[in-house]
């Protein structure tokens, strides 16, 4: 896509989902299948609300094909008043998956790794994670909700490298194709918000949101973001990326 379909294109809002039942215990969640919390859905609400008071009402809001996300994308869509048909979920926005840390506390990684490489994997820096097996019946492989997606597409662990593989493509085949018409939203993971909008030039700080958090970014140029703001109850002022 030409640099002219992005111009000056904005707010894409950026949001990470509510706090999910793993979350709350301090667990590696990846890909494995978790619900909101009440507090997560309750995140998911002022999300909403915080939205609705900025005035960027979404067109489309994309989500992954985890529920954290696919619900907190719905609960959004219903306050403000959407369609469901405005909800889109692909499994290349999927949280990055973390091989067999899967299910394991931050802690019990630490004790079992040792602290300096817990850190580098829960960064997502150099090496992935030990693998999954694909024999492991948690191996997305064996989840029929992705029956559609090519065996050799579903990872078995990932860091932020591998995940930006799999979740640009859809950034720049899919997504950007609506930002000259459309408002476009995307409910997402840490990991996966993060990579995306340091990949667009902001800073980590900026693009690593707590749960239920969301910016909103004004686009240049493909992958070039001139803007942030945040969004919600502390409301920052308009931030620029680049001088």
């Amino acid at each position: 896509m030409g640099e002219e379909a992005f111009r000056l294109m904005g707010p894409v809002l950026l949001a990470r989902h509510g706090q999910s039942s793993w979350n709350s215990q301090g667990r590696y969640t990846g890909w494995t299948d978790v619900p909101l919390t009440d507090l997560g859905y309750m995140e998911a609400v002022e999300l909403a609300d915080s939205i609705e008071r900025c005035g960027w009402i979404p067109d489309r809001i994309y989500t992954s094909m985890l529920r954290r996300a696919l619900s907190t994308a719905e609960i959004v869509a219903e306050r403000l008043g959407l369609p469901r048909s405005a909800v889109v979920a692909s499994w290349r926005l999927n949280e990055r998956h973390m091989g067999v840390l899967q299910g394991m506390t931050k802690q019990q990684v630490a004790d079992t790794y040792g602290r300096r490489q817990a850190k580098a994997w829960r960064r997502g820096e150099g090496s992935e994670p030990p693998a999954m097996e694909e024999k492991d019946l948690r191996h997305p492989r064996w989840d029929p909700i992705y029956s559609g997606v090519p065996r050799a597409l579903l990872p078995s662990t990932e860091n932020i490298a591998t995940l930006s593989q799999r979740m640009l493509p859809y950034w720049y085949g899919t997504i950007a194709a609506e930002l000259k018409s459309a408002t476009v939203m995307i409910v997402g993971h840490s990991d996966v918000i993060c990579a995306l909008g340091t990949h667009l030039g902001l800073d980590e700080q900026a693009a690593r949101l707590p749960n239920g958090g969301a910016i909103a970014t004004w686009l240049e140029g493909p992958g070039v973001a001139i803007a942030c703001q945040s969004v919600g109850a502390n409301q920052g002022s308009l931030q620029p990326v680049r001088l």
